[in-house]
């Protein structure tokens, strides 16, 4: 039997290993400059495709929630459900991250104080209470944020995308765009992402995209085009982020940032990305619901394993930036691999395991 789900499993994880290989990135301080043939490619990956991946994976858990909610007869408690179920999934993974937590969050045992705790708090909620988990508590708050700014302007999405576009040119802002910005109105951004910890990844940025994913969800059956009138509008789309994200790299500056997140087109393409896999069905076999169930256990897992890992490699190997991201790359994707396998193969056993994704 053929289904819309398949498709979007498969790139769910491709997506994780694009996540993988971004952060080994970011935590290996790779350093290239921007003009140059290697640096080009590395902009394209790590700032065009890459940076795909997390906005994909907001619109599509936003279209499965509000897919669900239109048939349910208590749209409250599918929400409710859902939230649920990611704050287990959530408090699961920050047990388990616990080492991490303790040394470098709450500075254990030397340097824990008032301070770290209430830090840790803010973090849980607006943050990383381990690394990478703002998604999931990004998707709690997005979802019962939209959930009543709809309720409140009678069903429809009026007031949930002013607030959501709001919030996204804020984010804008504060990373691609913060050349527009006066000395002013940095200092007011400094100060909020002071007291914040990041504005910008965090559930502000995600809103637009939860949005995105719930118009996609309430209106699908109306959205009568081809495949290949699909793919002309996805391949558009892509062509003008990458020329935006090009154009601002090589106009600003002659050196990448370490990360950014935001660029205007994002979440045209995030959309004209997942109505293009609701376009092409795919006969759903087995394998695709372990590539679901891995790419959640990869995302929860790999944060903690690859700072771990980075900080082995820096304590006892001095080695070029590209050896080290590339070390990272494969160790953590092969750990993951292997942690995905044994949690997957065991919950057939033992269910409880099955919180893990």
């Amino acid at each position: 039997m053929k289904s819309k789900n398949a498709s979007i499993d498969i790139l769910k994880f491709v997506f994780s290993i694009l996540i993988i290989l971004l952060h080994s990135c970011q935590v290996g301080n790779f350093s290239l400059r921007q003009n140059s043939v290697y640096g080009y490619g590395y902009v394209f990956i790590i700032f065009v495709i890459c940076r795909i991946a997390v906005p994909f994976f907001f619109v599509t858990s936003s279209y499965f929630l509000f897919r669900g909610m239109k048939k349910s007869p208590e749209p409250h408690m599918r929400v409710f459900n859902y939230c649920k179920r990611l704050f287990i999934l959530y408090s699961v993974w920050f047990l388990l991250n616990g080492v991490y937590v303790a040394v470098f969050k709450l500075g254990f045992p030397n340097n824990m104080s008032l301070k770290s705790f209430i830090i840790l708090i803010r973090d849980i909620i607006l943050g990383n209470g381990f690394p990478a988990s703002w998604f999931l508590m990004a998707c709690i708050i997005d979802a019962i944020l939209l959930f009543f700014a709809c309720k409140t302007d009678k069903g429809k999405n009026r007031l949930a995308i002013g607030i959501a576009v709001f919030c996204y040119i804020i984010c804008l802002l504060m990373t691609y765009y913060n050349f527009l910005t006066g000395e002013h109105l940095n200092k007011i951004f400094d100060l909020i992402n002071h007291y914040w910890g990041t504005f910008y990844i965090s559930f502000p940025f995600a809103l637009i995209f939860f949005v995105i994913g719930k118009i996609i969800a309430e209106h699908e059956e109306s959205i009568n085009i081809s495949v290949k009138k699909a793919l002309i509008i996805f391949t558009f789309l892509f062509i003008l982020t990458a020329a935006e994200i090009f154009l601002l790299f090589y106009t600003t500056t002659d050196y990448m940032p370490k990360s950014g997140t935001t660029c205007m087109m994002l979440p045209l393409l995030s959309a004209s990305l997942l109505i293009l896999c609701l376009k092409i069905p795919l006969e759903y076999k087995p394998i695709y619901t372990i590539f679901r169930k891995t790419s959640t256990i990869i995302y929860c897992s790999h944060g903690s394993i690859m700072i771990l890992l980075n900080k082995y490699i820096s304590a006892n190997y001095d080695i070029h930036s590209i050896y080290k991201c590339t070390i990272l790359f494969f160790s953590t994707l092969l750990i993951c691999g292997v942690i995905s396998f044994i949690i997957i193969k065991l919950s057939q056993k033992y269910n409880f395991l099955k919180y893990l994704y």
